[in-house]
């Protein structure tokens, strides 16, 4: 399950810089967020959000206070806005308390394909000072009814969302089993070493079955082929195997700050913990790299 919480507009995965950085990044980060067993729920208000688990474990915030007490489960902040990474095979309580008078917008966002999403969204619902909204995301019921303390109720509207084709910069990124920007022996190895394999969701196969047709076959070997010796571009911050305007907005969000994520701190190889001229002078020399004219 994935949680952010942000005044924004409605969710629009295909033209939000934001969305897009995180749609590739959690890719990334979980071996494919289309084929695994996770959820992204989106709160967009002035309020503090925790969720509870139905084993009492908590994630989110208490008086200004990130806690996490769930195994498995991560947070991550880009810009103004937070992801939680939970499981999803779990019922989650989410509260949603208010910092101030406003609305609240939830989206509750759950995978049904490789590049198809199904979106629960909740609009328009009124928070106050300590006001709350509460409701219950489950693996049968992903958006159940929400409750105000003024005693509203509210059933999401259901809408099918594409994500993005499986695009070629998509399979290269796939093909980077170990995540270090490069398709090489390293990856080959992993990928031989689970040859001819069944596979399942959530697991894949450590991801080395990229056709998700269970089994790591010659349909996968011909998609790593493609992306042999490839490697991202040292400055494409936001994984769309370019460098461009998004990547120069996302370092200047972080500029003569610590580094955020994703991370614009790539000069020197291993940062130096802060982002100024040695990351923009990197960025200025990999300009529009990987860009088609």
């Amino acid at each position: 399950m994935y949680i952010a919480r942000h005044p924004l507009s409605p969710l629009d995965f295909n033209k939000d810089l934001t969305r897009l950085w995180f749609v590739k990044a959690m890719e990334v980060r979980t071996g494919g967020l289309w084929n695994t067993t996770n959820k992204l729920i989106v709160v967009r208000c002035p309020a503090e959000t925790l969720i509870v688990s139905e084993s009492g474990e908590r994630i989110g915030y208490v008086d200004g206070n990130e806690i996490n007490e769930i195994p498995g489960a991560a947070v991550f902040q880009f810009c103004d806005e937070e992801f939680f990474t939970l499981p999803m095979d779990l019922s989650y309580t989410v509260t949603i308390t208010g910092l101030g008078a406003g609305e609240a917008d939830v989206s509750v966002i759950i995978p049904t394909g490789l590049n198809m999403v199904s979106q629960y969204s909740y609009e328009g619902m009124p928070l106050e000072d300590d006001s709350t909204i509460r409701f219950i995301s489950s693996p049968n019921e992903p958006g159940g009814e929400a409750t105000t303390s003024f005693g509203e109720t509210y059933e999401p509207n259901e809408v099918p969302v594409t994500i993005s084709g499986d695009t070629d910069c998509a399979r290269r990124l796939r093909s980077d089993f170990n995540h270090n920007g490069r398709v090489d022996f390293f990856d080959f190895a992993t990928i031989a070493n689970r040859w001819l394999k069944s596979c399942s969701a959530p697991n894949w196969c450590e991801r080395t079955d990229l056709t998700y047709n269970e089994w790591v076959d010659f349909s996968d070997l011909d998609i790593f082929i493609e992306s042999w010796l490839w490697e991202k571009p040292r400055s494409d911050l936001d994984y769309d195997c370019d460098v461009d305007f998004s990547d120069y907005a996302l370092l200047a969000n972080q500029w003569l700050g610590p580094p955020g994520v994703p991370s614009a701190d790539v000069a020197p190889d291993a940062g130096d913990g802060i982002v100024n001229f040695k990351d923009l002078a990197t960025l200025a020399d990999h300009w529009l790299e990987g860009t088609t004219p």
